[in-house]
């Protein structure tokens, strides 16, 4: 997990920060904006979609909880 933290971190450094004031006070609204490109309009290399893209096509297939829970054993954890 940390190895894609740090990716996720380089890109917002590369492609954010990079090119963007950090005296501006808007600051925090840009990143927002920049985000929501981010997540929902920039294809990822990795997946090849945008992460909303992968995120609909994984909904239908990731249980509930409660579906989840029922084959919870604690003496296997």
């Amino acid at each position: 997990m940390n190895g894609k933290v740090e990716r996720a971190q380089k890109t917002v450094l590369r492609e954010f920060y990079a090119f963007v004031d950090l005296d501006d006070p808007e600051l925090s609204l840009r990143l927002s904006e920049w985000q929501h490109f981010y997540n929902w309009f920039r294809k990822h290399g990795s997946i090849g979609t945008t992460p909303m893209e992968e995120l609909g096509q994984l909904y239908p297939k990731t249980p509930y909880w409660d579906e989840i829970e029922v084959f919870f054993d604690p003496d296997k954890e």
